[in-house]
Parts: C-alpha cells; structure tokens; sequence
C-alpha cells in the first residue's frame, strides 16, 4: 500500500508542475505524455486519460491507469484536485481537497528485481523526503474495490 500511496502521490505533484500544456490532454497532449513517460518505466506503465484543468487550481482526471506485464493492476476514476498554486512557491503543495470516484486494485503488481521490498513485519508509515511539504485538507473515496488476491478470499 505505501507503494501505492507513493504512485499516487507522485501523480498529484505532477500536476503541479507549471508547464505550459493546451487544454487537450484527451488526445495525448504534452502533459498528459509528460506524466506518462515520467511515472512509467520498464516494469510499470502510467496511463492517464481526460486530465482537465492542470493548470488551474482545480484539476479533473477522468480515468488513471497503473499497469505492469499482466495487465492493469490500479485503476482511479473521477479523480479532482483542488489545490493552491500559490503555496508551491512558498514551498508547500497544500491541497484543499482530493478525491476520487473510484479505485479498483484487482491484483497485487508484479514484484520486479529493481525494487527493495520492506521487511515484512509492520512498520508506521513514512512519507518519503519531497522538495515540498504536502497539506491534504481532505481526502475521500466514494468506493473502493479491492480483488482477492489483494484483500485475500471473503468467508463468512
């Protein structure tokens, strides 16, 4: 999950980024290729679809989708940052509200060689260092959906 929570992350400060980007992101514009190719790599492939408003203080992603060698392994939909673009300068990403229709996690990722897994007994939470502190004022799922192999078999 925190690896989760990190790609996630990563995407939410990309967007903040000042680019200069046309507002047609639907059909592969510059930023929507810039996130692609900067959160993608040779074991995970970023697909972002519908980004509207990247530049505003009010950003709508229709659909992201995180994917590996067997297919789409995270799905987020109906995905709003609400967010002051005027605290990134003063070197804070402070975001008023992020949420999300939906995030569907039918699998777990394929495990790649690349990456040093955690040691498998439980640990707090710890934010990686960023060049920015991040303010969440409110963050909410309407729904969730997780697959078995993740949440493991549903007995009653």
């Amino acid at each position: 999950m925190k690896r989760l929570a990190s790609y996630l992350l990563l995407l939410v400060i990309s967007l903040g980024a000042p680019l200069h980007a046309q507002e047609e992101e639907d059909a592969g514009g510059p930023l929507v290729r810039l996130l692609e190719r900067t959160l993608s790599n040779d074991s995970r492939t970023i697909r972002v679809t519908g980004l509207e408003g990247a530049l505003s203080s009010r950003a709508t992603i229709k659909q992201i989708e995180v994917s590996d060698e067997n297919g789409v392994w995270l799905r987020m939909t109906g995905a709003v940052l609400d967010w002051n673009r005027v605290a990134l300068v003063r070197g804070r990403f402070s975001v008023n509200e992020l949420t999300a229709e939906s995030i569907e996690m039918p699998r777990r990722p394929v495990p790649t060689e690349d990456i040093d897994l955690p040691a498998p007994e439980a640990q707090p939470f710890q934010m990686p260092e960023l060049p920015v502190s991040i303010e969440i004022a409110k963050m909410a799922v309407t729904e969730v959906s997780l697959g078995e192999p993740v949440a493991g078999p549903i007995t009653n």
